[in-house]
């Protein structure tokens, strides 16, 4: 073989050494980020699910349907005003549905929630 081929092929493997490397970390970050884009995608399609459910959330007095408890109600008394139809679990603020969409109003909201988790936690 001449020396000028023996240098090329050399050269050659000293290349590819060299560019092996960040070209596989290249690849491997390509494909990890394919991953974490299509469940960022998921959770982006959950997140907007769940948000058009606590749009229409009812809370307290407004779970009641013909007098009879929200399905899956588990515990032996009406919902609490604020409380969803999660027992122990309230909304307030922007949150509720048909709520004023004041800062004000949420925290005060919020006020009265604390107390009715007070409440909650006590009979637990």
């Amino acid at each position: 073989m001449r020396p000028t081929r023996l240098l090329a092929i050399g050269a050659l493997v000293l290349v590819a050494y060299l560019y092996w490397r960040p070209i596989h970390t290249y690849l491997r970050t390509k494909q990890a980020l394919q991953t974490r884009h299509a469940q960022v995608h998921a959770l982006s399609t959950e997140k907007t699910s769940l948000e058009q459910k606590i749009a229409r959330a009812n809370t307290g007095p407004d779970l009641i349907r013909q007098g009879k408890r929200p399905d899956g109600w588990s515990v032996d008394r009406d919902p609490y005003l604020l409380e969803t139809s999660i027992p122990g679990v309230f909304a307030v603020g922007d949150v509720r549905h048909g709520s004023v969409k004041r800062v004000a109003s949420g925290v005060g909201e919020g006020s009265i929630a604390i107390q009715f988790v007070h409440a909650h936690l006590a009979k637990v």
